[in-house]
């Protein structure tokens, strides 16, 4: 039995948008946004677009894109892949520390595991950038980011917003930490850390 769809988009995907931006209109700290439908890497995708700012600054922002083939893909392990991505700035003497890259993908798997959010084949990297202004660009403050990409596929019930809904709750709370703010209210942290 094939799934429903609706406006030519399987039932599936269809549950999986709607409860990635009912979980984005609950976010209070992070300003998510739908930033388009990508359909070149599969026949269905959805971006969204996330912002954490404190006082007008942005202090990180990240991507959550989900890709759907209703066929699947032999590298995907199932029919739906997400891909992650985050940024967020840091203090220039953090840049240095040869552990960031690997606190920063332990922060990943840590947000996963917070919210419950079932996945497999998880791969990434993790890059730190230090950037200098010169010539008229001096006026400018030098910047020091740490940016981490990644993706997995989900294992997920696309009935169940909830099951859903953790994936994109796992990135803001992985930027937060990032970007050394407290985490929210709902999330105990599994373990103390100090920035």
């Amino acid at each position: 039995m094939s799934p429903l769809e609706t406006d030519g988009e399987p039932q599936e995907f269809t549950l999986v948008v709607d409860a990635l931006l009912a979980t984005g209109q609950k976010r209070q700290k992070v300003l998510i946004r739908e930033a388009g439908r990508p359909t070149r890497l599969a026949p269905q995708g959805i971006a969204l677009a996330a912002t954490l700012e404190r006082d007008d600054q942005e202090l990180a922002a990240g991507r959550l894109v989900v890709l759907h083939d209703p066929e699947g893909q032999p590298a995907w392990d199932g029919t739906f892949r997400v891909a992650c991505y985050a940024r967020a700035a840091i203090d220039p003497e953090m840049i240095t520390d040869p552990m960031l890259p690997g606190v920063t993908w332990s922060w990943l798997e840590e947000a996963l595991a917070e919210r419950g959010a079932e996945f497999v084949a998880l791969a990434g990297t993790v890059t730190t950038t230090a950037s200098a202004r010169f010539g008229q660009l001096r006026e400018d403050d030098d910047t020091c980011e740490v940016e981490l990409r990644c993706s997995w596929s989900p294992r997920w019930d696309p009935e169940d917003a909830e099951s859903v809904g953790a994936h994109l709750e796992a990135l803001c709370d992985l930027m937060t930490m990032m970007a050394g703010e407290p985490p929210p209210d709902d999330v105990v942290s599994l373990s103390s850390r100090t920035r």
